[in-house]
C-alpha cells in the first residue's frame, strides 16, 4: 500500500497539468450532483407547498360517515389529525349566471378550516354558527353583490334538475347533452 501510495503521489507531481484538471473536474461533478438533487428536492417541496395551497393539508377523504366510525378513525395510529365538515345542503341564490343559480352550504369545524386552507380575500373567520364565508366565485361568477356584515337568508335543500338530485359530483347544467356524457363517464 506504501508503494501504491508513494507511485500516485510521483504521478500527481509529474502532471501538474492534468492532476489540477482532474481535482476542478471532480469539483464541478460535485457541484453538479449536488445542484440538481437541490433543484429536484426544491421542486418537489413546491409542488408540496402548491397542492397544500390549492386543495387543502390532508391525505384522504370520507364521505357520509357515521359517528362511531369518525371516533375509530381519530384513534387509528397512523392518524395525525381529523378535519370535519358536512353539507348542510344548497340554497337558491340569485345568481346572474344561469349555469350557477345554487350555492353549496358547508359546515367546518376548526381543523378544517385550518387543514382546507381557507384563504380571505377580504373580512374575518365566522365566529359562531351564524356567520359565513361567501366564496369569490359567488361574487365574480355568479355576479352576486354581498357585502361584509350584511344579513341574507338561506333556504337550504337539495339541488335537482329534470327530477333527479344532484350532488358536488353530478353538476347542475341546463344541456342535456352534458348530462349524458356525463353520466356516461360515470360507468367508465
Amino acid at each position: 500500500m506504501n508503494l501504491l501510495n508513494k507511485l500516485t503521489i510521483k504521478n500527481l507531481l509529474l502532471n501538474k497539468r492534468r492532476t489540477i484538471v482532474t481535482i476542478i473536474g471532480i469539483m464541478l461533478s460535485v457541484a453538479l450532483i449536488t445542484a440538481v438533487a437541490s433543484v429536484y428536492s426544491s421542486a418537489l417541496e413546491s409542488l408540496k407547498r402548491f397542492e397544500i395551497q390549492e386543495v387543502g393539508n390532508y391525505h384522504m377523504m370520507f364521505y357520509d360517515i357515521d359517528a362511531k366510525d369518525i371516533e375509530e378513525i381519530k384513534n387509528y395510529r397512523g392518524i395525525e389529525g381529523v378535519s370535519l365538515t358536512k353539507s348542510l345542503g344548497y340554497a337558491k341564490v340569485d345568481s346572474k349566471n344561469e349555469a350557477k343559480p345554487y350555492a353549496h352550504v358547508i359546515a367546518y369545524d376548526k381543523n378544517a378550516m385550518k387543514d382546507l386552507t381557507i384563504q380571505l380575500v377580504e373580512g374575518r373567520l365566522p365566529k359562531d354558527e351564524n356567520e359565513i364565508v361567501i366564496p369569490t366565485h359567488l361574487r365574480t361568477n355568479g355576479r352576486l353583490k354581498l357585502n361584509i356584515g350584511e344579513e341574507i337568508t338561506l333556504d337550504l335543500g337539495t339541488r335537482t334538475y329534470q327530477g333527479e338530485e344532484l350532488s358536488q359530483q353530478k353538476d347542475y347544467d341546463t344541456d342535456e347533452a352534458y348530462i349524458i356524457k356525463a353520466k356516461n363517464f360515470e360507468n367508465i
